[in-house]
């Protein structure tokens, strides 16, 4: 191996080491949530209407109001959404096709919603 070599060698193998960082962080940032599109749901009488999206921000709208957030996957099955001003909340969630089931974790009385996928991203 000469000395020309070696520096050679070196900017090879930084130049692979950046583009496979590069590579694993796109595939990473192009990966869906498994939230991630719009959901509707009838609760009898309203109509209530969830949207996620890529970059972590969700809107939750019925005919009253719209409130809008961020939210975060902090497990296989666990989010934390937080909106405006209140405390951020825990919800488990289970996607089954085209459908997705919300339940508060700190509220084990309150009954799941199941909305169904509306156009999803």
């Amino acid at each position: 191996m000469t000395i020309s070599s070696v520096p050679r060698r070196r900017a090879l193998l930084h130049a692979l080491l950046v583009l496979a960082l590069m590579t694993f962080a796109g595939s990473a940032c192009s990966r869906p949530s498994p939230v991630e599109g719009r959901w509707s749901a009838t609760d009898g009488r309203e109509v209530v209407h969830w949207e996620f999206t890529r970059s972590g921000d969700f809107t939750m709208s019925d005919s009253r109001e719209t409130i809008a957030g961020k939210y975060e996957l902090t497990g296989e099955d666990t989010m934390k959404v937080q909106a405006g001003d209140n405390p951020a909340r825990t919800l488990n969630f289970q996607v089954d096709g085209e459908r997705l089931t919300i339940r508060k974790v700190d509220v084990p009385n309150d009954p799941p919603l199941t909305l169904t996928s509306n156009d999803r991203s």
